[in-house]
């Protein structure tokens, strides 16, 4: 993606967080954090290590979707990354990887505008699953240059731009895609009821979504 331009400082000193752009989460070697620990506390001085040398903005939106995850200050957290994304989009596309791009479209699946801005966000997250799903299959066969692994054990493996290998068994994706899919198919308008079906047909007959279940 080409760079960002600046905007000249004297014109958007007010925009909400627009300081934490350049302020450095401090530490160097980057720590992925994997999976969901049961203490906030340590969780949050995970994603800490995680963002080390990135900017405070990034890492203010990772704690945000942390806390709407767990229920906690709902309203006030929804709002803070709906300004966000209003105000810093363009930054966060830039420097957010994949991993946390799809958490984000996650939480606008969970907390939607409007239908079409959930319908869209979910088809971010259905595409982005699909190939998550389709690469973590190709690593087990060994088409990544690696002998083939029960990807059902052991940690994940890195696939690209922060993903990692989906583990089956206790990878939670596919619970998460399928709780998304059943909000967003209550409406029930036709193309709410293709998508149901398709999504039922795909786990039916041999397909990624039914190998990797």
């Amino acid at each position: 993606m080409a760079g960002l331009s600046p905007i000249p400082k004297a014109r958007c000193w007010w925009i909400p967080g627009y300081r934490l752009r350049s302020r450095m989460v401090p530490g160097r070697a980057v720590q992925p954090g994997l999976g969901r620990l049961a203490d906030l506390h340590q969780h949050l001085a995970m994603l800490s290590a995680e963002f080390a040398g990135a900017s405070e903005l990034e890492l203010l939106h990772a704690r945000t979707i942390v806390l709407l995850r767990r229920g906690l200050d709902v309203s006030r957290n929804r709002a803070r990354f709906r300004r966000l994304w209003f105000w810093h989009g363009a930054f966060l596309c830039e420097r957010l990887n994949s991993r946390w791009l799809i958490s984000a479209a996650d939480t606008f699946v969970d907390h939607p505008r409007s239908p079409a801005e959930q319908a869209t966000a979910l088809a971010a997250v259905l595409l982005a699953s699909t190939v998550k799903l389709y690469e973590s299959e190709r690593h087990q066969l060994g088409h990544r240059g690696s002998a083939p692994l029960p990807i059902s054990q052991g940690d994940p493996q890195p696939l690209f731009d922060g993903l990692t290998t989906y583990l089956v068994g206790r990878g939670d994706l596919l619970g998460n895609l399928g709780h998304r899919l059943s909000c967003v198919n209550r409406r029930g308008r036709p193309a709410n009821l293709i998508l149901a079906e398709l999504m039922r047909r795909l786990q039916r007959h041999d397909t990624i979504y039914s190998r990797m279940h």
